[in-house]
């Protein structure tokens, strides 16, 4: 029976391509399978994903003829393939330390209600020949005011929440996070509208289903490029409605605190629709997709927006 199931979802990423598979094949736990899918690249990626596609370790190569439009929607095929108890989403432009798995099963198995458990990673600027490596942890405990991040930790899912989850995704990014596939199948439908922030909704729901892990090993390198999602064509719109559910569904939550201030905060950092910034998108019709989502919400933002507008002048 095999315990992880190894998912690598790729589009585009040749010139990483080959360092991350072997990232992968390298690792000091064997116990795993990987399963290799493409969306559709138009570069050379199936080359290079053919001479590895007779290694035992990879027990299914899937090729999409058309792009499927979101990450999370080659996440969810890849799930429904992983015979694994465990499940790591290995984005295909990230490099994972050797031992990644062995660390992260040691950690997993610390408790059986664990819903995931993730490690610290480095973040390498791409856009720069030489540029230092800063990690995640210092990042998040300047941000937040606290040394949280520079130990290991396991607590319920529900308290991470409240701490800081639910104002920033702090869970870093999808390729340091070692999923309990039980849980993840049953979440993973909820994020197949989403394009940027499934990976935000997705830790949020597992956080309410068991507890979570983690430690400050820094075992995963993340590549930052500076044509991310933030270049693509309507991410602000789309980013902003996304963000906007995501915060209609915490409200809805029991289980969530500081309802007030995390409409306050969201108004200020994620769903302003052009009445301070972005100019534009008011008109193009943002408001009304609010609207779509939680009508009352929407007005709460409104009204908001134009109280701040109100103190600046």
């Amino acid at each position: 029976m095999i315990t992880v199931s190894v998912i690598l979802p790729n589009y585009n990423h040749a010139p990483f391509l080959e360092q991350r598979i072997e990232s992968i094949l390298f690792q000091t736990y064997t116990d795993y399978e990987l399963i290799i899918l493409d969306d559709a690249s138009t570069d050379n990626s199936l080359d290079i994903i053919e001479k590895y596609s007779t290694h035992p370790k990879i027990s299914r190569t899937l090729y999409n003829q058309t792009n499927s439009g979101s990450p999370f929607r080659q996440w969810k095929k890849g799930i429904e393939l992983a015979k694994g108890d465990w499940v790591w989403i290995a984005e295909s432009d990230d490099i994972a330390d050797i031992h990644f798995l062995d660390k992260l099963m040691n950690l997993v198995s610390t408790c059986p209600g664990i819903s995931f458990g993730y490690c610290d990673a480095y973040i390498k600027d791409e856009m720069k020949v030489e540029s230092s490596m800063k990690s995640f942890a210092n990042i998040k405990d300047r941000k937040f005011r606290t040394v949280k991040w520079k130990n290991s930790y396991l607590v319920p899912g529900e308290r991470d929440l409240n701490e800081s989850l639910k104002w920033e995704c702090t869970v870093n990014n999808v390729s340091s996070v070692l999923f309990n596939k039980k849980d993840l199948r049953e979440a993973i439908n909820h994020l197949q509208t989403y394009r940027y922030h499934g990976d935000w909704l997705l830790y949020i729901l597992l956080a309410q289903t068991g507890m979570i892990a983690y430690t400050p090993d820094i075992l995963n390198t993340y590549r930052n490029h500076e044509k991310n999602h933030s270049k693509a064509e309507n991410y602000i719109f789309q980013s902003k409605k996304e963000c906007f559910a995501i915060l209609d569904y915490m409200l809805q939550q029991k289980t969530i605190t500081q309802k007030k201030e995390l409409i306050d905060y969201f108004t200020k950092t994620y769903v302003g629709f052009g009445l301070i910034k972005e100019k534009g998108l008011a008109k193009n019709g943002l408001f009304n997709e609010y609207r779509k989502i939680n009508k009352a919400l929407a007005f709460k933002i409104l009204s908001r927006l134009l109280l701040n507008m109100l103190k600046v002048n």
